[in-house]
């Protein structure tokens, strides 16, 4: 509250060192908790780094999309929502969200449409289902001119991955979200315009790496592009969020060994379930935290993941990777399943 106050008065009194020092203040303590408040506090003062956080935060977390918070939301951070890149849902699912929130906000189907009617404009139809866009062609929440765009963008295919790239307004796929950025330590650096690369850079010996979102509520989905490594000693998981441990498949961890697939917890291993494997340089490894079910799945280069870990604790986690030798690197890859020619990943 108190930060609000002075935030608001440096803006009044046009301050910059002082907006400058909240904004940043605002932004290392959002999380997913008060994504909603602050997004609006980002909307209202123009804040586009904060908006961009709070987004992210809010549109990869399906306990946030489901809460109160999200339907309480103004047009105004709605219309932000649906102009965002970071979404990892289908364009289908983000057209039924939206629809939601207008929804929840009217008292009559007339007032419903003139809400969702500026957020509606925001939404990449061409990138939606053929079946999706029938049935809107059948209703009147969308103008007729943006679906028929969109069924003839994909009679023409889907574009070339150097073509995807140039594409632009609602044609160009929503990149998605990274989920979280990795945390450098004396021993870890950390690098890419979203801080998604982590490198062991001391003398050998196991150290790690953690993400710094905090997991708790809803199902989270990454992948770990391992992208150099000398032996395969890794342990890639999650641990405890408030694990000060260096080494989390020591402690908290629940972690799976890249140079035989085995699972551990607190120090203690056992076999992976369809055997010994080894994950290797240019390998990657799909992370899935369902924390409603409360399990943690791998898969390896685009399996169907496994669960290996079932009845975690209800408590807050991180993604976590342990590395053992000097030199060895990984990579978060994008998290959208959904995007056209763009291989899923962000440039690092």
């Amino acid at each position: 509250e108190n930060v609000l106050a002075v935030l608001d008065a440096s803006v009044r009194f046009d301050v910059a060192p002082l907006v400058q020092f909240s904004v940043q203040f605002l932004q290392n303590h959002t999380s997913s908790e008060h994504a909603c408040r602050m997004l609006e506090v980002g909307v209202q003062y123009g804040l586009a780094r904060l908006v961009d956080k709070c987004i992210e935060l809010i549109v990869t977390d399906d306990h946030i999309l489901e809460s109160e918070d999200f339907g309480r939301l103004s047009q105004a951070a709605a219309i932000e929502l649906a102009r965002h890149d970071s979404w990892n849902m289908h364009e289908d699912d983000i057209f039924e969200t939206m629809l939601r929130w207008a929804a929840a906000n009217a008292s009559s189907e007339e007032e419903q449409r003139c809400l969702a009617g500026p957020i509606l404009e925001h939404l990449r139809y061409p990138h939606m289902s053929v079946e999706k866009l029938k049935q809107l062609s059948q209703a009147c929440e969308v103008p007729h001119h943006l679906i028929f765009e969109a069924l003839f963008f994909l009679l023409q295919g889907s574009a070339a991955p150097e073509e995807a790239l140039h594409l632009t307004g609602r044609f160009r796929p929503r990149p998605g979200s990274l989920l979280f950025s990795w945390v450098p330590t004396a021993k870890i650096t950390v690098s890419g315009e979203h801080q998604e690369t982590a490198r062991h850079t001391s003398s050998n010996g196991f150290t790690g790496v953690r993400g710094d979102r905090r997991m708790q509520h809803g199902i989270y989905s990454w992948t770990i592009d391992i992208a150099e490594t000398q032996s395969s000693w890794l342990f890639v998981g999650i641990a405890h969020a408030d694990d000060t441990n260096d080494v989390a498949w020591r402690s908290t961890g629940c972690m799976m060994y890249c140079l035989d697939s085995r699972v551990f917890h607190q120090g203690s291993g056992s076999n992976h379930p369809g055997g010994d494997r080894k994950v290797c340089s240019g390998d990657s490894l799909q992370v899935v935290l369902d924390c409603t079910r409360h399990t943690l799945a791998f898969g390896v280069n685009g399996e169907k993941p496994t669960e290996l870990f079932r009845d975690l604790a209800p408590t807050a986690y991180v993604a976590a990777v342990d590395l053992r030798d000097c030199g060895d690197k990984i990579r978060i890859l994008s998290s959208n399943p959904h995007v056209r020619g763009l291989g899923g990943a962000r440039p690092s």
